[in-house]
């Protein structure tokens, strides 16, 4: 694992033991949203994966996560600074 910023940025996101995968919460808008990332290539994210089972109850269906996602990590090289920027933008 090359960004360990995930484990101290973001305390309530767990990896799996190879650090492929995190599930948790993320506060945005005020509320904790559970969310899954999927990085099987870390440390690149080139088949980065989001997940937020809940999109709308917390009124984020306007926002076209798998877009989001892919604009977002074409301009980041970690883990920890793709999951700032994401938080950033749906806030």
């Amino acid at each position: 694992m090359n960004d360990l910023n995930m484990l101290y940025d973001f305390p309530m996101l767990i990896p799996n033991k190879r650090f492929t995968s995190w599930k948790g919460s993320l506060s945005i808008n005020g509320h904790l949203i559970n969310v899954e990332i999927y990085c099987p290539d870390i440390p690149k994210l080139d088949n980065l994966e989001v997940c937020i089972p809940e999109i709308e109850k917390f009124n984020l269906y306007a926002f076209d996560l798998k877009d989001t996602v892919n604009t977002i990590k074409t301009k980041t090289n970690l883990l920890s600074d793709f999951v700032k920027d994401f938080v950033r933008v749906l806030n």
